[in-house]
């Protein structure tokens, strides 16, 4: 499995966090899959939503606000492909509930996504970040990639 993401879109999101203080924030990833569906393409990413919750440990988001973007986004052939956010300090390991959470997106009928992926980001150093694909068996499958060399990642 490989996860491309545009220079623009990684741009996009250390600005966002950045700009979001002493709280963590995250948002959606939304793209198209290759036609071999090996390649996941990160094309956009979104900001929390206006009432995501995000305190200095921990962050929530919450679809309203975010439901219109995708909707509109789905029109034109683009799809939810996961999540992502920030943790405090340097750290960018997934949590146990962050793991939790991609495992219950790959099995929820609304989300229709069986092989979410979640980046998360050290707050204090953006451009190292873990990615997480969930695959359908439950296995977890982490990528540790270095963005400053290219946004292309694979495994």
């Amino acid at each position: 499995m490989q996860i491309e993401m545009h220079e623009e879109v990684f741009a996009s999101i250390v600005r966002r966090i950045a700009s979001c203080g002493r709280g963590e924030t995250g948002g959606i990833l939304i793209g198209c899959y290759s036609d071999d569906l090996s390649t996941a393409e990160v094309l956009l990413a979104s900001g929390p939503g206006p009432l995501s919750v995000s305190k200095s440990s921990f962050f929530t988001r919450k679809a309203f606000g975010i439901q219109a973007e995708l909707d509109k986004e789905f029109e034109s052939g683009k799809y939810y492909l996961g999540e992502w956010h920030c943790h405090p300090g340097a750290d960018s390991t997934p949590s146990s509930q962050d793991v939790r959470q991609m495992k219950s997106i790959s099995k929820s009928v609304s989300y229709s996504c069986p092989e979410p992926v979640l980046m998360v980001f050290g707050k204090s150093d953006p451009y190292v970040f873990n990615t997480v694909a969930v695959v359908i068996d439950d296995e977890i499958i982490i990528f540790e990639k270095d963005l400053k060399h290219g946004c292309n990642i694979a495994d």
